[in-house]
């Protein structure tokens, strides 16, 4: 839309002027793409550089959210023209120079989301002196699928180029490109993690805040099995050229269809247990190693990293199934006991072995407790359902191997990142 002559404020971008408006004091930008709509051409594709435009887009709506998982109620997402790609900006000052950036990345399990949320409204942050970012990316199976002939980690990707045009454009709306943090929580937190190990990621951004980072990340081989699940409960060979033939929702749709049988598909291991078809995807590529790997092995070696978890966060799950306040201390126990066993038949976790040591109740309930930042009742109400979050199910070498759990490497990988982690004044 043009905004010609409009009194909001105007930033020139790379690609055109915008006009967005000025709310309590901030300069308010909505809806601004960072991409080409992945559609026609461009479906499951990379995504690919925002096409320039003549004159004055208004910029004061957010843009659609992306076709999406309904699981969780998410409310029916039209296709409509595919304009999903897009960033929103909250500036208090768009003429200041190098204020700090704090970039979101919502969550939502990789499969729904929308920059739009009102919780996720930047003015907040903004009037401290920060410029916050939020944007959309793909999701579901148009972001996460795996199939041949696409790219892998499409959602990913489109992080990166939301990133990217930050670098680009960033310092238009007053923020500095050399102090931008990545914030998110988890999936966000997952992605991030993710990004801090992709080489398309690297000095993107200067520090990052992940927020109950999942532990699932997919072995090709699994992610390629799931695909071919979902092309195969559509009765279409397994080609990007025959899906892109469907509508979007249509293919999430299935996605869905899929997510709901998958518990009893045990060669899906972990991911089976959480019904949760999509996860980033090690390739190789996009995504080289498992991050608790890279990341224990030197990667981001100049990315500042606070790491934690939303404290009592899976209680909304246990609203959902009815479990809030009936899971009782002896399931807690034998739950506990038994993951615990597991962590140290798969080659455990050293720190919390060495630094609980004890056996006895009191102690598996303050492991759950460290490990996900939920009281040991959420803990135990989430083991109880299958819903382990796991490391990902590839070796060092490629080959598949048991999964392990997420607070395994997170809490050394964090540990080893506190030396580096101090203020910059």
């Amino acid at each position: 839309m043009n905004a010609t002559g409009s009194a909001g404020p105007h930033v020139r971008l790379a690609s055109g002027t915008v006009c967005g408006q000025t709310e309590g004091g901030l300069a308010v930008f909505r809806g601004v793409p960072f991409a080409r709509p992945p559609v026609c051409e461009w479906r499951l594709a990379a995504p690919m550089p925002v096409e320039p435009w003549e004159g004055v887009r208004e910029a004061v709506a957010f843009g659609p959210p992306p076709p999406q998982s309904r699981v969780m109620g998410a409310p029916a997402v039209h296709d409509s023209d595919g304009n999903w790609l897009t960033v929103n900006i909250w500036s208090p000052d768009p003429g200041a120079a190098r204020l700090p950036v704090m970039v979101w990345i919502h969550g939502g399990g990789y499969v729904y989301g929308w920059s739009g949320d009102p919780l996720f409204d930047g003015a907040a942050l903004a009037r401290d002196g920060v410029v916050v970012v939020t944007f959309n990316y793909r999701l579901s199976a148009e972001g996460f699928g795996h199939f041949p002939g696409a790219p892998a980690n499409r959602g990913l990707l489109d992080q990166v180029a939301a990133l990217r045009w930050v670098q680009d454009n960033i310092a238009a709306f007053g923020g500095d490109p050399a102090r931008v943090t990545v914030f998110g929580e988890s999936a966000g937190a997952g992605s991030i993690a993710a990004l801090m190990v992709m080489p398309s990621a690297t000095g993107l951004f200067q520090r990052a805040i992940a927020q109950s980072v999942p532990g699932l990340y997919f072995s090709e081989a699994l992610a390629t099995d799931i695909g071919a699940a979902i092309t195969g409960h559509l009765r279409l060979p397994p080609s990007a050229v025959e899906l892109a033939r469907l509508s979007p929702s249509r293919l999430n749709d299935a996605a869905d269809e899929v997510a709901g049988t998958m518990a009893a598909n045990l060669r899906w291991s972990e991911a089976a247990h959480v019904r949760s078809p999509f996860a980033p995807i090690v390739d190789g590529e996009v995504l080289p190693a498992v991050p608790w790997e890279a990341l224990a092995g030197g990667a981001a070696p100049g990315v500042e990293l606070i790491v934690g978890h939303t404290r009592d966060e899976y209680r909304l799950f246990m609203a959902v199934t009815g479990e809030l306040g009936a899971i009782t201390p002896e399931q807690t126990d034998a739950v506990l006991k038994r993951d615990y066993n597991r962590m140290l038949e798969l080659g455990g976790n050293i720190y919390f072995t060495a630094k609980l040591g004890a056996t006895d109740g009191h102690s598996f309930r303050h492991l759950a407790a460290t490990m996900t930042g939920s009281t040991q009742e959420d803990y135990a109400a989430m083991m109880l359902a299958g819903g382990r979050s796991v490391e990902g199910n590839r070796s060092k070498s490629g080959k598949d191997k048991p999964a392990k759990k997420s607070a395994a490497k997170a809490k050394p990988a964090a540990k080893a990142k506190s030396k580096s982690s101090k203020k910059r004044k």
